[in-house]
């Protein structure tokens, strides 16, 4: 690694975090938040099922877990207290 594919890394990230951004922002407007940060925290698992079911990779019950306890965690922050 040297200089120039750092600077491209840093700028294609900067690239990727405004598209995410916005589309965060748009998805959230539609969808509400619930459901937009339900799916923005699952990404890791939708990532795995595509790397499973397109690239045969391995599956890993373990990040399945991680995303149900991810999931599970958003769906609880926003039930309302009693």
């Amino acid at each position: 690694t040297d200089a120039y594919n750092i600077l491209m890394l840093f700028i294609f990230c900067i690239v990727a975090l405004a598209i995410s951004q916005t589309l965060w922002i748009k998805a959230a407007g539609s969808l509400g938040i619930l459901v937009a940060s339900l799916h923005m925290n699952a990404v890791p698992f939708y990532v795995m099922i595509v790397m499973v079911l397109m690239f045969d990779e391995s599956w890993s019950w373990m990040q399945a877990l991680g995303a149900l306890i991810v999931g599970a965690g958003v769906i609880y922050s926003q039930l309302k207290s009693s």
